[in-house]
């Protein structure tokens, strides 16, 4: 009997260690994903990614609330109800997250799919539940529910529901693979912090996904990894929600106003005129300062620009005048190739080759012998 006393006594230990490092965490993140939520929706002018953000946190916020019930061993009188709800919620927030992250991340992205596939999944997804649940007694859906989104070790579960619910994590994982590439990609655009918080907010949240999933698979989702998983995922989708507010102006240097147009044709005169990509440590700073003595412009503003305008990053475009002089120079006179290299702002001749091939699809050698001839028998 004494036995049994100190086994129940640490299961409970057990239990109480669960919902306290867990599931209160869970519940204040869930708690936290409805008050930015409240904040978006008071903002007195809105954007389709503030929309999108709103939605992400609602879903989010239903989602880890539900986990954060089952971790504080809540009656299945809740859960039932919940997890039904939360299924749903599930299913549209990693495309909301997708549509969010994206949209702000790239605006000239319309995300449509996105937004078609928000109307259509939602209902597809009430139509799994009806098609499946919707024959059953109260008794019986009460206790398939339980079994399917609360309890899965239970022998209950229905298998096709069970399976669905995978997805949701799964697309969670990609959705954020997908901002941590976008964000590497735009990388010009982002000051140096964020450089480093987008990507690791983003692979947190995947991490926490992962987790998750292994919770499922292990059929413990009132376990302490289901908890880690959830904690993990709500916090870093609600910093990287909250970062990504201060993620500097990419929505307003890619709309060019009037300003920018002058700037274009400031940026050009030094390219073409004064030849400032000749200069071999060319870099975003040296230039933003050089455009300083005629109009102010920051690194951020130079690059997004860049990026808008000539659909390119910053080493892409210095290196595009760099090549077209040094077709011009290949063409008209004898210099040895990694001269010309030199003269044309590159620190070394590989770096020039590959410029060079990405841009012409043919090796420095190759245009020589290519246009040499021509010029030569005219």
């Amino acid at each position: 009997m004494i036995r049994d006393f100190f086994d129940c006594l640490l299961f409970a230990m057990g239990i109480l260690r669960t919902v306290i490092f867990w599931a209160i965490p869970v519940l204040l993140g869930s708690l936290l994903s409805f008050l930015l939520c409240m904040g978006f929706l008071i903002r007195p002018q809105k954007r389709l990614p503030d929309m999108a953000g709103a939605g992400m946190m609602v879903s989010l916020g239903v989602w880890q609330g539900h986990t954060g019930l089952i971790l504080s061993r809540v009656p299945d009188s809740v859960l039932v109800w919940t997890g039904a709800i939360q299924f749903l919620a599930a299913l549209v927030f990693p495309l909301l997250f997708w549509t969010y992250g994206s949209r702000l991340l790239r605006p000239d992205s319309s995300a449509m799919l996105a937004r078609r596939l928000l109307i259509g999944i939602p209902l597809v997804g009430m139509a799994l539940i009806l098609s499946r649940l919707e024959a059953l007694t109260l008794e019986a859906f009460s206790r398939l529910s339980i079994a399917q989104w609360s309890h899965p070790d239970s022998p209950h579960r229905d298998c096709l529901l069970y399976t669905i619910s995978y997805l949701p994590r799964l697309a969670s994982v990609l959705v954020a693979l997908q901002l941590i590439w976008i964000a590497w990609r735009n990388r010009e655009l982002v000051p140096g912090p964020a450089r480093f918080w987008i990507p690791m907010l983003a692979g947190m949240g995947g991490l926490g996904t992962a987790i998750s999933v292994f919770a499922q698979y292990r059929l413990a989702l009132d376990g302490p990894w289901h908890g880690m998983g959830a904690a993990i995922i709500t916090f870093s989708v609600c910093g990287l929600f909250l970062y990504l507010q201060r993620f500097p102006a990419v929505s307003r240097v890619r709309k060019l106003s009037t300003d920018s147009q002058s700037l274009i044709q400031e940026i050009q005169n030094l390219m073409v005129q004064e030849k400032l990509f000749l200069v071999e440590d060319l870099n975003l700073a040296s230039m933003a300062q050089a455009l300083s003595e005629k109009q102010p412009v920051s690194r951020e503003m130079l690059s997004g620009i860049i990026n808008a305008h000539w659909k390119q990053n910053f080493n892409q475009f210095v290196n595009g005048y760099r090549v077209e002089e040094a077709c011009r120079r290949l063409r008209q006179s004898d210099d040895s190739i990694l001269g010309i290299a030199m003269d044309v702002g590159f620190n070394s001749k590989s770096v020039f080759n590959q410029a060079f091939r990405n841009r012409t699809g043919l090796s420095p050698g190759e245009y020589r012998k290519k246009h040499r001839p021509m010029e030569s028998g005219t």
